[in-house]
């Protein structure tokens, strides 16, 4: 009855992962009748409870390449944050101040070097330039960035690497 009241408390997620670990558990000890070892019995459900709490890499990017972002900009940021962080321990109006005029700082440099790369895109265009090759500068000046697809597969203790044996498995 314990064990139900703990599983109501949890989120969906920790649910499934639990059900998913208990059924490893059972899993384990049908194999404890296969397996006599008692260390590998062990080792297979530390892998397998591993396997399905540990996240695997994905093939999207966490962070997006900014083509605009430069050193300057990033130093700007640095200093308006920092100037942020100060004015939060010390509310005073000076600091108000110089949080003002690093924030407008920042915004101005961001702006021109969004300006300036918006520019040297444009210039570059021609009227023989591919609709993809355009597409894809658009896309990465708005910050989406180009996402690659899955290149392999690893499954069943094989590895999979044709786009359409990775689309059927």
């Amino acid at each position: 009855m314990a064990e139900c009241q703990e599983v109501e408390h949890l989120t969906a997620a920790g649910q499934n992962r639990l059900l998913t670990s208990r059924s490893m558990m059972l899993h384990s000890q049908r194999l404890g009748a296969l397996m006599t070892d008692p260390a590998a019995i062990f080792s297979d459900v530390i892998t397998k409870a591993a396997d399905n709490a540990i996240p695997k890499t994905s093939s999207n990017p966490s962070k997006s390449f900014i083509p605009w972002n430069n050193p300057a900009c990033k130093k700007a940021v640095l200093e308006r944050k920092k100037t942020e962080r100060y004015f939060n321990r010390f509310p005073t109006a000076e600091n108000l101040d110089k949080v003002c005029v690093l924030r407008a700082k920042a915004r101005r440099i961001i702006k021109e070097n969004r300006r300036s790369s918006w520019r040297s895109f444009v210039s570059g265009l021609t009227s023989r330039t591919p609709k993809k090759k355009v597409w894809n500068i658009v896309h990465s000046l708005k910050g989406k960035g180009n996402f690659s697809s899955v290149k392999h597969l690893f499954s069943g203790g094989k590895l999979i690497t044709t786009k359409e044996d990775i689309a059927n498995e």
